[in-house]
């Protein structure tokens, strides 16, 4: 596979010794399927398809259970789908998100019986259930929290650094995380750049969470201020 976003001549043929390498498009590595324009639509495009059919199943049994055995089955049968390495593909384009979301709509109303044109702000903040953009946010606080506690695998170590380590003016932004100079906006769309932004953006209350129990309760709070009540 070849990686490009703005090269237009790449070379068509690559050899391995004397054999002729199969080019590709797209490829699933570790259930995330990576394209050549690191755009993720291929891996949304499958995540929509395993979703939407799961969303048929629930809604075949959703006069037969309660309300809290349909939330079980979200959780069970669509949450997994969404969580899974999405601080990697998250960033991808708002176009290609919204179409979880719209199906994260339809299941939130097949889910409370309601009106399949109702408005479902409510029903995401009555139920605690994040949509795709503020389940990556959440991720990416968690990733951000573990970091600045050094509970992350040695890898990571040194992938962020503050303010205070760049210069030296005793500022109120000091102890915040730098941020790095990107010159694309697709490199200021990953969580390189992202998770610090995020971070240096929370509220010291959050931050200072004594547990990443504390933490992940007080940002889904936080995320869920953001939808509109009944």
């Amino acid at each position: 596979m070849l990686f490009s976003n703005s090269v237009d001549s790449l070379p068509s043929d690559i050899y391995f010794g004397d054999t002729l390498l199969e080019s590709v498009s797209s490829i699933k590595f570790l259930g995330v399927t990576v394209d050549n324009k690191l755009s993720w639509k291929d891996h949304i495009d499958k995540t929509c398809k395993t979703i939407s059919r799961n969303i048929g199943v629930i809604n075949r049994v959703k006069t037969h259970l309660p309300l809290e055995s349909l939330l079980m089955l979200y959780s069970s049968m669509i949450l997994p789908y969404l969580n899974y390495c999405l601080l990697t593909w998250g960033s991808a384009n708002k176009t290609f998100l919204d179409r979880i979301v719209i199906l994260q709509k339809r299941a939130i109303r097949i889910i409370c019986s309601a009106n399949m044109r109702s408005h479902t702000d409510h029903l995401f903040l009555d139920n605690n259930i994040l949509k795709i953009y503020d389940l990556y946010s959440f991720q990416l606080g968690q990733f951000m929290f573990n970091y600045n506690k050094n509970d992350l695998p040695s890898i990571f170590n040194n992938m962020f650094s503050k303010n205070q380590s760049v210069h030296t003016y005793p500022t109120r932004h000091c102890t915040e995380f730098h941020l790095p100079l990107l010159r694309t906006h697709f490199a200021q769309s990953t969580f390189y750049f992202e998770g610090p932004k995020f971070w240096n953006n929370l509220n010291s209350d959050i931050i200072n969470s004594p547990s990443i129990y504390s933490f992940k309760r007080k940002l889904k709070q936080f995320l869920l201020q953001s939808y509109t009540p009944a």
